[in-house]
């Protein structure tokens, strides 16, 4: 790929990104299992992988953030051709009007074990958890397709359902497929 000074290129949907303190983050792409840290300058020019920014108007910013930057141009191709390599950005040709939604790696879960009904059609008498999810009321799909964008939002990285007995749901593909979206 070769990259042009007046690109626009965005990040991808999938990919989550957990900040650190220090300024650099981690990139996941669930989808492929990869995971990817980069450094502050590359979270910088990460975070302007938007589509609203040229690469001429990126390297603007990191000459304005960085002190001591010298010709960053051909670092910031290369590091975009990475990117793309990795299949995390995509260029395009319409603004990406999604806002940008980074969670702190400290303060956010990595898994998150969620149960999704308190129905059982079992009783087994060494369950431990029947008499605590009986009288539960289970929350409809479209409440789950919200917490799970939450979720993703939060960069969490693995979810687990359970409940009770999960195949009990009538809407179970539903909310499956609510959380594989996310």
């Amino acid at each position: 790929m070769s990259i042009a000074p007046h690109s626009n290129y965005c990040r991808k949907n999938a990919v989550t990104t957990r900040l650190f303190r220090d300024g650099g983050a981690v990139l996941f792409d669930a989808d492929r299992g990869l995971e990817l840290f980069i450094n502050p300058t590359g979270c910088e020019i990460w975070k302007t992988l938007d589509g609203r920014h040229h690469n001429s108007a990126i390297l603007e910013h990191l000459n304005n953030t960085f002190s001591e930057a010298d010709n960053l141009a051909p670092d910031l191709a290369a590091y975009l051709q990475l990117l793309n390599l990795h299949g995390l950005i995509e260029k395009i040709n319409t603004v990406d009007t999604r806002p940008a939604k980074f969670a702190w790696h400290d303060e956010s879960p990595v898994k998150f074990d969620i149960s999704i009904t308190g129905c059982c059609n079992l009783h087994c008498p060494f369950c431990f958890y029947s008499e605590a999810i009986d009288s539960r009321r289970d929350l409809p799909a479209s409440e789950w397709q919200t917490f799970f964008m939450e979720l993703q939002s939060l960069a969490v990285r693995e979810v687990t359902l359970s409940g009770g007995e999960v195949l009990t749901r009538n809407d179970l593909f539903a909310i499956i497929d609510s959380a594989i979206k996310a």
